[in-house]
């Protein structure tokens, strides 16, 4: 559940954890956008920023119930729709809500062999996992350059996973996208330089979240407890 991801998180992704704490004194409020908020990790990256007093957007395609974070709730603005889509960044836009950090937790999950994968199996994997991405990445530069000549910066998070520097057989589709965010990163991390914009990549292993069982698949081992 979501108390365990925040727990795996918190305690074997000290990265993530650094990102979302460094600003902590720039302003007493501080707000995310959270793409994926309603997955397994997703969630797991709200309960922690709520944890840590962070207002946070969560985006799901579907209506999400948040009232499991009991109090902390109360920090959270629900906000149904695709981020594929132009009009979901511009209704973000419209909220004229300054940003300290947008996470990208979106993906799927569909095991087949590079070797049969199909152009559609390719394109939705692109869809769910970089296509997000590009947008978050693309709207923050517009809120950077709001951003000149102070000492606010604005941090794009993309949640990986080890395959972005690995491989695996029967997964094909989600190996080619995780490798291209993992290109965009690198190429957004150039690109930005100068700007009040930073960008990062976190790339956990295997962790037990709903994508396993939507793929049919029994969840994978968890890594042991931290010594």
């Amino acid at each position: 559940d979501h108390r365990h991801l925040h727990h795996y998180l918190t305690r074997r992704s000290s990265d993530l954890f650094f990102i979302f704490t460094e600003q902590a004194t720039v302003l007493s409020q501080k707000r995310a956008l959270v793409l994926g908020a309603s997955g397994g990790i997703g969630s797991a990256v709200v309960s922690l920023l709520v944890s840590k007093d962070w207002h946070v957007f969560c985006q799901s395609r579907l209506t999400f119930d948040y009232s499991h974070f009991g109090a902390n709730s109360q920090k959270i603005c629900a906000l149904v729709g695709r981020p594929q889509d132009n009009e979901f960044w511009e209704r973000i836009a419209s909220m004229n809500q300054s940003l300290d950090a947008i996470v990208v937790s979106t993906g799927n999950l569909e095991f087949v062999s590079s070797l049969d994968m199909s152009e559609g199996q390719l394109q939705a994997a692109f869809a769910c996992h970089l296509t997000p991405a590009l947008k978050a990445v693309q709207f923050a530069r517009r809120q950077a350059d709001d951003l000149a000549g102070t000492d606010r910066s604005i941090d794009v998070v993309f949640v990986g996973s080890t395959l972005c520097h690995e491989a695996e057989a029967d997964a094909g589709p989600y190996v080619v996208a995780k490798h291209a965010l993992l290109g965009l990163h690198r190429a957004v991390a150039e690109d930005a330089f100068g700007l009040h914009l930073r960008t990062h990549l976190v790339t956990p292993g295997n962790v037990a979240t709903a994508l396993w069982t939507k793929a049919g698949l029994d969840a994978p081992p968890q890594d042991p407890p931290p010594i």
